[in-house]
């Protein structure tokens, strides 16, 4: 058979190890951005196969941040920054003082980084408000504001 070529991708640390499937092709594996590992298999013809998923555990980001929202105390709108060390589910939400969720300002997935929310509650009384982080259904960090009318 041939020699399999070890090649390099930005996404791993180091270089890609490749097998030969016996018919002349070739199963790479390699990340995704969305964590995990995908393999893709190579025909000897040079057709590119499927990239089949192989599964992964999701784990908590190593490093969750959520900052003090600014300004604070605000009228009529604030900023909350928040950053995130891996990708995830991330769920922002506002709760007022008897523990009633009063606002979902994010709910999707995000790739490791830093982002920021605008808060402009049209139809809030003056008051204090909580607001938490969640990354994969898993609260991690809540902070206070004051909204001033």
């Amino acid at each position: 058979g041939q020699p399999i070529t070890v090649i390099a991708d930005s996404q791993n640390l180091g270089p890609i190890r490749a097998a030969g499937d016996l018919n002349g092709g070739a199963i790479i594996p390699f990340w995704s951005i969305f964590g995990g590992i995908n393999v893709q298999h190579t025909g000897r013809n040079g057709s590119v196969g499927v990239i089949t998923s192989v599964g992964y555990e999701a784990t908590l980001p190593s490093s969750v941040k959520l900052y003090q929202n600014y300004p604070n105390p605000f009228n009529p709108s604030t900023t909350i920054e928040f950053s995130v060390g891996a990708s995830g589910h991330i769920r922002i939400e506002v709760f007022d003082l008897l523990g009633r969720k009063v606002a979902t300002l994010v709910d999707e997935m995000k790739l490791a980084g830093s982002y920021s929310v605008t808060w402009q509650p049209e139809t809030s009384a003056s008051g204090v408000y909580y607001y938490t982080l969640q990354v994969n259904n898993t609260n991690q960090v809540a902070r206070k504001m004051l909204l001033v009318r």
